[in-house]
């Protein structure tokens, strides 16, 4: 009885165990001025998420959608940005709630493509279609 009391402390803590989550693999840049100075000098264009540390539906995103193999695929060219609460970019980017997504031509930082709240997959999908479009990526 002892051993399978064990046995099942043991799994649970398994279990229990915190795996990293997915956002930790994601190549954000935290800085968003030196991710512009980066996607100029490379000529990529920007993938800019406005967030809150607090927003649940920020976190789904990051768990559910930006680890998708496709999303990733068709994100592949873009300088990644998280900017936090940020009132000068939340104001400029026209942040309606968060998560707000931006896609910019580094240069000038015209939008490219724009939506505010969470999308799973296949509809963050089509937004990274037109952004794509809208940079002349193929």
């Amino acid at each position: 009885m002892r051993t399978m009391h064990l046995s099942l402390l043991a799994a649970g803590a398994v279990l229990a165990a915190p795996h990293a989550p997915a956002a930790e693999t994601l190549p954000w840049e935290k800085d968003y001025k030196t991710a512009l100075v980066k996607a100029k000098a490379e000529k990529r264009p920007v993938f800019l998420m406005l967030t809150a540390p607090w927003c649940g539906p920020c976190k789904m995103l990051e768990r559910q959608t930006l680890p998708d193999p496709n999303i990733r695929s068709g994100l592949h060219e873009f300088v990644w940005v998280q900017a936090f609460e940020d009132a000068d970019l939340n104001k400029r980017f026209q942040c309606g709630g968060y998560p707000t997504l931006v896609f910019l031509e580094p240069e000038t930082e015209r939008m490219l493509a724009h939506s505010t709240g969470y999308r799973p997959p296949d509809t963050f999908l089509q937004l990274v279609i037109e952004a794509r479009k809208a940079a002349k990526l193929p």
